[in-house]
């Protein structure tokens, strides 16, 4: 559907020069389109995530996925670093630790730039913490251009193994143990 939407952006105006724009860029900017235009429909928000997870599902568990569950932030960070590359989107990485990363975003992927597109910006963001997450990990957006933010401030945390892919304590019995009762 959103494939018909990519000669459009073929070229882009930078500088007062035209540009050429790879396929990888012109699908990302489409996609976005598509969300927004989703996003303005009766259950709009709802139809955007649950997309956008399906997509990131899609994704990780498709032969020879770049994302893989992963033991370390580093390893995330590494993952993350190589799909970004492949798909052509800039990621500054800042901080690395053992257990958490921080990168900056400095142009969104879909060219989302407006407070009022911070709710599909939100909403489209649910493919990256689907993917994250998958992969061991929670991401949280610190700062976002749609806020008001200078530019896009992202830190993702390794999930340790006694916390469930949601980032919280799972119960014994939900990780297999038997619980006693009383």
């Amino acid at each position: 559907m959103f494939f018909v939407w990519i000669p459009a952006f073929a070229g882009m105006t930078e500088g007062g020069g035209v540009r050429e724009m790879g396929f990888r860029k012109g699908m990302m900017i489409s996609m976005g389109k598509l969300y927004e235009n989703l996003y303005k429909l009766p259950r709009g928000e709802s139809l955007v995530r649950k997309l956008a997870r399906g997509i990131a599902r899609m994704a990780f568990y498709s032969p020879g996925s770049i994302m893989k569950k992963r033991d370390s932030a580093i390893e995330i960070k590494d993952d993350l670093v190589r799909m970004c590359g492949m798909m052509d989107i800039a990621i500054n990485v800042t901080k690395v630790e053992q257990d958490k990363f921080e990168f900056l975003v400095p142009v969104c992927p879909y060219l989302y730039q407006r407070r009022d597109q911070e709710g599909v910006c939100d909403a489209a963001m649910d493919m990256d913490r689907t993917l994250i997450r998958l992969g061991g990990g929670k991401l949280i957006i610190e700062e976002s251009v749609t806020r008001g933010d200078p530019v896009c401030r992202v830190t993702v945390h390794k999930v340790s193994k006694e916390r469930g892919a949601g980032g919280k304590e799972q119960s014994a019995k939900s990780k297999g143990r038997k619980t006693s009762k009383k």
